[in-house]
């Protein structure tokens, strides 16, 4: 109050100003009744307090426990002005929770633990510096740019499990081809002069008969976390090993197939085929040695081929 203008009016406006960006008003209560408005006849605390209520600030009501301990120096000479305080004290304790201090350290605690509960029951708004204050048309703004991600998020995961175009003019999994590949057949032969044996060789060129189906159920699982070319060329030779296999049962039962190898023509195809229905990517940072994994189509159509369906 020492700093505040002389005139009623000048000090009323300091204190309205600070009122109305208040978050929380803390009345701390002693021995006095404060300074009187002449215009309005109380005190300054008290008209504080009034606008407080007013403007529906959260009021944190401190009185003093034991007034009748209080100095005589720090407490009212007049009689009216104990009277006012009395009725101040009554009316405060009687529409606020409040708690009672007797001591500053007391005081400090217990401003601080209100303060800390206050903040958790009744959030506020708080204090920003004028340099870090936000527009409140950017909150508009972000709003309209999270809105706009979660659209195009879902018109990607649509776009994700959705066939490209390409597709349409290219065989589906339903689709026959025709790999060529070579069987290697062994045979073990044993010498009759010897225990050891020694085996008779011979190759075959073979084709294998699958659907794009078949074979993407084996080389999609292949490169579900990503695979080069050499490694689907192997994956596609095992299929043509097991397709092999009832080739050397007619030889004889000495004949099994030791390994087969597809032409590379074949497998390059077949990739480009997935390629182009969607359900293979390039990936890797070297284009002469590029790493193929599913697409998030890819992936869901395998799940699908491959997954027991409900009956």
């Amino acid at each position: 109050m020492e700093l505040w203008p002389a005139a009623d009016s000048s000090a009323w406006n300091i204190i309205d100003s600070y009122l109305t960006q208040c978050d929380y008003y803390v009345l701390i209560i002693g021995g006095r009744y404060g300074s009187i408005s002449n215009e309005t006849g109380k005190s300054f605390t008290e008209i504080e307090y009034d606008r407080a209520v007013d403007l529906g600030v959260p009021v944190l009501a401190f009185p003093h426990g034991q007034p009748g301990k209080i100095p005589v120096e720090k407490t009212d000479s007049t009689p009216e002005a104990k009277e006012k305080l009395k009725a101040f004290i009554q009316r405060v304790t009687q529409c606020h929770y409040f708690k009672e201090w007797e001591n500053a350290d007391q005081l400090q605690y217990l401003v601080s633990n209100a303060l800390q509960h206050a903040v958790k029951r009744h959030p506020r708004k708080g204090w920003v510096r004028a340099d870090h204050a936000v527009d409140p048309g950017i909150y508009k703004d972000l709003e309209e740019a999270r809105r706009e991600v979660t659209r195009l998020t879902a018109e990607l995961r649509l776009i994700a499990a959705t066939a490209p175009e390409s597709a349409t003019s290219l065989a589906g999994l339903d689709a026959h081809r025709s790999i060529q590949y070579t069987g290697h057949f062994e045979q073990r032969v044993y010498q009759s002069t010897s225990s050891y044996a020694s085996y008779d060789h011979k190759r075959v060129d073979l084709k294998l008969h699958k659907t794009y189906g078949g074979l993407f159920c084996r080389l999609g699982f292949c490169a579900w976390s990503g695979a080069t070319t050499d490694q689907i060329e192997y994956a596609l030779a095992q299929m043509c090993v097991d397709d092999a296999k009832p080739a050397a049962l007619a030889n004889g039962d000495d004949w099994h197939v030791a390994s087969a190898s597809v032409h590379k023509s074949d497998c390059h195809q077949v990739i480009l085929h997935f390629l182009g229905l969607g359900l293979f990517q390039a990936a890797g940072d070297l284009p002469s040695t590029p790493l193929w994994v599913l697409t998030p189509y890819g992936r869901s159509r395998l799940v699908e081929l491959m997954g027991d369906k409900r009956r």
